[in-house]
């Protein structure tokens, strides 16, 4: 059932299904499920007919990562499948310890359209992973523009720093992400916030990277 999930077979998974086989039995050292699998190589039909078959919607392989988490890292374009998950009740905010909730992974990867659905299902805007990095931080760290106004509008905490200190308005200067910047600014970013490596501002992470644009702002 997992070799067809993974290769597409959609009528092959229908088959074994008849024959009983088991929806939710997990393979590999990782604890992959049907629909795991499925989700992460973009097997759309497959997918509907696992959730069909009464699929766990929210099991997570052993590492936490739950088929909505999954489907929102290798988004391709195509909402199908995660709409199929939502219909079927997957937890939004559901969270693993590496890259916290499905929403931190759509901002950490740049799909827009998959955050703001995410943000209508009331998806939790601030929760930070295991070092305090919230889905703002990560847009903000990537140069997610786009994202970035979607999360202001949606209320994140525009200063919210993670563990080292590290604020959404710091780590854009450091990278240079000037329309990112201007946005956070815009929405009163602490500008006098400094980290706790090296006591640095964003202003001191801009100039000492050469980023004159953010500088400027």
């Amino acid at each position: 059932l997992c070799t067809a999930s993974k290769l597409g077979h959609a009528d092959c998974v229908v088959a074994l299904l008849d024959f009983n086989a088991n929806v939710n039995q997990a393979i590999g050292v990782k604890g992959f499920t049907p629909l795991w699998i499925a989700c992460e190589h973009s097997r759309g039909p497959v997918v509907k007919a696992l959730l069909a078959a009464k699929a766990d919607v929210n099991r997570t392989s052993d590492e936490g990562r739950s088929p909505l988490f999954i489907a929102c890292k290798y988004f391709d374009g195509d909402f199908r499948i995660i709409e199929s998950l939502i219909a079927a009740k997957a937890d939004v905010n559901q969270a693993i310890d590496e890259l916290a909730t499905p929403l931190s992974i759509s901002c950490y990867a740049g799909h827009t359209a998959v955050v703001k659905r995410l943000l209508t299902l009331r998806a939790e805007v601030d929760t930070a992973d295991h070092i305090g990095c919230t889905p703002l931080y990560c847009a903000s760290q990537q140069g997610r523009t786009a994202i970035v106004k979607a999360l202001i509008a949606a209320n994140a905490a525009v200063s919210l720093p993670n563990q080292n200190g590290f604020s959404p308005l710091i780590v854009a200067c450091q990278n240079g992400h000037t329309e990112v910047t201007a946005d956070l600014l815009a929405a009163n970013a602490k500008i006098e916030q400094a980290n706790r490596e090296n006591n640095a501002t964003a202003m001191a992470m801009a100039c000492n990277n050469g980023h004159l644009g953010c500088v400027q702002l």
